[in-house]
């Protein structure tokens, strides 16, 4: 193979001096050296000249040459199916060469061809001989390439878009199954449909990102179209462009490490002719894609770590040999798919420059590759091969010890431990080397890995070698891949230290030897005299031992003896410590049993005192007889009185147990304190006793218990009021206080009775004390029962703080709490939300009913209980009966009844139960349930709450306060349903979200939304989907909801439609017929009529005026 050159000298001939040439036209000499041709000159020196490795031939612009390239960067490059060159430059237009030519001429924005811009930045042709021309600032425009003669440019205008948004075409594809031409902008990829000749964006809408600046794209056998995006890679399936949806795939991430999260910039795609997919990027190298059996694609990126010659990727074309040439921003690759293997060209190998342009490279018919750069145009010939080199010379050519010059000799070099460092310098005698060229070399001895370096880097380095012998190996790799069989060898022998040498060291070792066995005699003889002494020694410690051996046998029986005593006396211990277990069970059985009873006769009292207070305190707003409101009085202040000893019972019985629990909520304690007073006010006034208030307390709230501390005071007052003399003071303190720089709350109650005797100061507080120092009877006449102070205290111990009682200096005596003070912060307040109100006005507000009375079903065990209640509400409501739970779920089902009222202790089956029952049954489900109970505690309620009962009534019981309270969840229940007709949220009705009915409605829900349009899905329909009976459906649906099963899926198509109404108010997009249609009405006007009668206003005023 020959360089096929004519001459080779200094000048061009045009005054331009080029690179990689002779220095001096005056040759006196050549010299052949394998593939280098060495040229000796007259003034110049040596020159070396190698042979090239690829075969180029370039074009560039030339000022003084009309038919030399516009503009050096080449931009595009397309030859036609006639063999014409296409050349797109950077500022230059656009260039034609024909073929057998190496002349072009020229296209610009001049005439007579009128290009757009002067930047061509990419080519395309269609079926009709068009050659398609994207600029970088003018859009597109297309030429006719079947008629040269013709040069004008067709430019492609599109007056809504405008050339500032798609005139910048990065890339340029056509797609002959949609006959239209994809382009790919600066912002965003368009089609142009060629057929209608109108512009659409396929991904309009869907804010996908990166897809702006794309350059690489290829159409492949599937008809799909790959586009290498500014944030990864998508396809394209180009059948369905005119479909109602595009089908795509993107890949965002790095496409061989989508874990890494990495984004890159695809910059080309091509297909070669196995079907296998190669796709370049900016900065990571290029990849080879192929799809596995299940259609997904995988990928597997070469980069300078395999050989390439740059990871800046800018084109890729498959030779006609199968071999891959991938263009770079610095240099040229030849890859070989089969070995995976690199070949790299440079300017040196006859390129015009190593940085070359996007889409800049074409395949010609004859198998040359068109590459364009910044500095024009060149021509590859793929047909160069190349022979590996066999043996190329090393040499070691310097070596420096301790930063001096060493020689050495016969291939040895000699060291001394003293010398610290050690340099060496080598080169292989390589006069054509490769920039890819590598060496190995390694110290045997030192480390057996072998060192990597490049051709720029010929020295090794190593410091403080340790004494012996070493070998340093040299291999050469031409070609960075595969070293060669020749090797260079450098043997170093280190000399060591007089003191580190065999004779030195065997000389100390007899020394030491020498010496050690004087020692050792020394310490033989002490040993020896130590151990006579010794023996001595020990035989007098043995007498001595067998002594207190007697004495220690004497001392064992007598301990023996009285362990066998102790052994007895343990035996009696623990018969006697289970006869105390058993009596210790016994009483707590006892205890528990006491305990137990004392619940249940006080939980029993207050169902008799509900049927005394109750009918009395009718009696008192029935009666006008003076004398009967007396002695109706005395029976009410009695049973309230027999009402607070069963409350004290129960706290009593609480604290007791340890059930009684302190729960801090904030409020206003000034305000308690006042509320508590009001009601001694009046008893005090009727025996001339004055109550003084004296509070300073904080504006802001406190925490406390508010039912605990009322006890607490009106047990204190109470006592105060028993003692206090007519005419008498009452005092009540309270102030914060701080002691011991904590803050607390002192309240204090002083009266001016006769005090306590000093004896009985420590006793008040004690359970059942009762003082022997009365003067005056309690305010309700009778005696004290001995609990009520010991409650205080122990409510006070429970929060926290101390009581304590004291005589006053002059007269009466003094009650003083101590309570730790803590402030309500912002976070600890009730959230204000929306309270219902219970009516405050008397029964008879409700106004009994002329017909369609609701039907109340009352379950009590307690027949005059029973008979009360029903008193009650039978002016208001039907009242049905049943004396415990069975009997009620009997009644319940023959009988259809709205509202449940019963009690919670009862026989065979019991409120909680029958509540339990009630809410299980989907048939009765939805009736409200009101529970009737003698209990405080508060597991009760929450129990009750939690199984679904609606309210909760503590015995004994007001009557005006039973009817307001089923009043009240009647009300809510309907103010719940009014809610749901205007929004039709279930969430609105306030129902449990686990409860049978709420995944009732929620079903009725799913299946209304599901059908609503269809104008021909009726009632029957409805309830045939819901999988009930039309009565049960009806029955469910006016109790749940207010409203029957019609009036349910109207009224969801009514706020269907005003949604649409409201979202239509500005686009107008639909009118009212249309929204009618929409919503699933056959006819407007009824759809009017229905809206207007829903909301109070017509379809059309809510459109036009806004009305909501």
């Amino acid at each position: 193979m020959t360089d096929n050159f004519e001459r080779i000298n200094k000048d061009t001939g045009e005054g331009e001096i080029v690179q990689n040439t002779l220095n001096c036209d005056f040759v006196n000499c050549l010299l052949t050296d394998g593939d280098i041709i060495w040229v000796g000159t007259e003034v110049g020196g040596l020159n070396k000249m190698s042979r090239r490795m690829l075969l180029v031939q370039n074009y560039y612009h030339i000022p003084t040459i009309p038919g030399s390239l516009s503009q050096n960067p080449v931009n595009a490059i397309y030859e036609d199916p006639s063999g014409v060159l296409w050349v797109g430059t950077v500022e230059g237009g656009l260039n034609r060469r024909a073929p057998g030519s190496n002349t072009f001429e020229h296209y610009t924005t001049d005439a007579p061809a009128h290009l757009s811009h002067n930047t061509v930045s990419c080519f395309t042709s269609d079926n009709d001989g068009r050659l398609w021309i994207g600029t970088w600032g003018g859009g597109i425009g297309w030429i006719d390439m079947k008629n040269p003669q013709n040069k004008q440019f067709h430019h492609i205008e599109i007056p809504e878009y405008g050339d500032f948004s798609w005139g910048w075409a990065g890339s340029i594809c056509y797609d002959h199954l949609n006959n239209a031409i994809w382009v790919g902008t600066s912002t965003n990829i368009y089609v142009y449909d060629l057929k209608t000749q109108t512009l659409t964006e396929p991904f309009k809408g869907m804010n996908l990102g990166g897809i702006e600046g794309c350059t690489g794209y290829y159409i492949d056998k599937d008809n799909h179209l790959w586009l290498g995006l500014t944030e990864g890679l998508c396809r394209i399936d180009l059948s369905s462009l005119k479909a109602p949806r595009l089908i795509y795939q993107l890949w965002r991430i790095k496409l061989d490490e989508p874990e890494s999260k990495l984004k890159e910039r695809v910059t080309y795609i091509t297909q070669s002719k196995d079907g296998t997919l190669w796709i370049g990027s900016n900065g990571y190298g290029f990849y080879k894609s192929s799809p596995t059996e299940n259609g997904e694609y995988t990928f597997r990126s070469f980069t300078t770590e395999d050989g390439l010659i740059n990871n800046s990727v800018r084109c890729i074309s498959e030779d006609k040999e199968g071999y891959l040439w991938i263009t770079t921003t610095n240099g040229l690759s030849r890859f070989n798919p089969n070995n995976n293997s690199f070949f790299n060209y440079t300017r040196k190998d006859g390129l015009l420059s190593n940085q070359f342009y996007w889409n800049a490279i074409c395949r010609a018919a004859n198998g040359d590759l068109y590459i364009g750069s910044t500095k024009g145009l060149s021509v590859v010939k793929p047909v160069i091969d190349i022979n590996p080199k066999e043996a190329v010379p090393l040499a070691f050519t310097h070596v420096r010890v301790a930063n001096k010059e060493r020689l050495y000799t016969n291939g040895t070099l000699q060291l001394h431990e003293r010398d610290k460092s050690l340099y060496i310098e080598f080169a292989a005698l390589d006069y054509d080397a490769s920039t890819f060229a590598n060496y190995y070399y390694r110290l045997k001895g030192f480390d057996d890995k072998w060192i990597k370096v490049p051709a720029n880097r010929r020295q090794a380095a190593y410091t403080n070698l340790r004494p012996g012998n070493y070998t340093f190996e040299l291999r050469y790799v031409p070609d960075g891949k595969q070293w060669l069989e020749e090797m260079a060898e450098l043997h170093i022998a280190v000399s060591p230290y007089f003191y580190k040498t065999i004779w030195f060291i065997l000389s100390i070792l007899v020394l030491l030897s020498f010496l050690i066995y004087k020692v050792l005699s020394w310490r033989l003889r002490s040993l020896k005299e130590q151990q006579e002494m010794l023996h001595i020694k020990v035989e007098e410690r043995t007498r001595e031992l067998e002594e207190q051996k007697k004495l220690l046998s004497t001392q064992a029986s007598e301990l023996y003896r009285q362990n066998q005593l102790l052994k007895q006396q343990n035996e009696k211990i623990t018969k006697q410590k289970g006869q105390l277990i058993q009596m210790s069970k016994k009483v707590q059985e006892l205890t528990v049993d006491k305990l137990a009873f004392f619940t249940n006769i006080t939980h029993e009292f207050r169902t008799p005192l509900t049927l005394i207070v109750g009918p009395i305190e009718r009696a008192l707003k029935l009666s006008y007889n003076p004398q009967v409101i007396e002695q109706l009085h005395f029976v009410e202040r009695n049973s309230k009185y027999l009402l607070s000893l069963v409350n004290q019972l129960m706290d009593f019985r609480k604290v007791e147990s340890g059930k009684m629990e302190i729960v801090r909520n904030p409020g206003n304690f000034a305000k308690l304190l006042n509320e508590l007073l009001v009601p001694f006010d009046a008893y005090a006034s009727e025996r001339g006793i004055t109550i003084e208030r004296r509070f300073r307390l904080p504006s802001c709230e406190i925490m406390y218990d508010e039912d605990a501390m009322h006890k607490v005071i009106v047990n204190l007052i109470g006592n105060a009021l028993k003692f206090t003399p007519k005419g008498g003071q009452i005092t009540i303190y309270a102030t914060p206080f701080r002691q011991e720089e904590q803050e607390k709350l002192f309240i204090c109650i002083r009266d001016t009775g006769p005090g306590l005797p000093e004896e009985e100061i420590d006793k008040v507080f004690n359970r059942f004390y009762q003082s022997q120092n009365k003067t005056h009877s309690s305010i309700n006449g009778q005696s004290g029962t001995g609990i009520g102070l010991y409650l205080c205290k122990r409510i006070v111990q429970l929060h926290g703080g101390s009581i304590c009682a004291k005589n006053n200096q002059s007269k009466g005596c003094s009650f003083r709490i101590l309570l730790p003070l803590q402030y309500a912060d912002a976070d600890s307040l009730p959230t204000p939300t929306e309270q219902v109100k219970e009516p405050v006005d008397s029964p008879m507000t409700l106004q009994p009913a002329t017909n369609g009375k609701l039907t109340i079903l009352v379950v009590e065990d307690n027949k005059d209980m029973r008979d009360y209640i029903r008193s009650i509400l039978t002016e208001y409501y039907n009242v049905l009966e049943a004396s415990q739970g069975e009997e009620a779920l009997t009644v319940l089902q023959s009988q259809n009844v709205d509202f449940i009222v019963s009690d919670l202790m009862m026989p065979v089956m019991d409120g909680m139960e029958l509540s339990r029952r009630v809410k299980s049954n989907f048939a009765i489900s939805h009736i409200p349930f009101l529970m009737l109970t003698a209990k405080t505690s508060n597991e009760s309620r929450i129990e009750s709450f939690r199984i679904g009962v609606d309210e909760y009534l503590l015995k004994p019981f007001d009557d005006t306060l039973l009817l307001a309270r089923i009043s009240n969840i009647l009300e809510n229940r309907k103010r719940f349903q009014q809610k749901f007709s205007y929004s039709m949220d279930v969430d609105a009705l306030n129902i449990e979200k686990e409860s049978s009915d709420k995944k009732f409605l929620d079903k009725a829900m799913q299946i209304v939304k599901e059908n609503y349009k269809n104008s021909y899905y009726e009632i029957s329909d409805f309830i045939e989907a819901m999988g009930v009976s039309k009565s049960l459906m009806n029955k469910k649906m006016q109790n749940l909801t207010g409203q029957s099963a019609g009036q349910f899926m109207r009224n969801y198509r009514l706020n269907l439609a005003r949604e649409l109404i409201i979202r239509n108010r500005l686009t107008h997009n639909m009118n009212i017929s249309e929204i009618a249609y929409e919503v699933g009405f056959n006819d407007p006007k009824y759809f009017t009529r229905c809206f207007t009668k829903h909301f109070g206003t017509t379809p059309s005023s809510m459109m036009e005026n806004g009305t909501d």
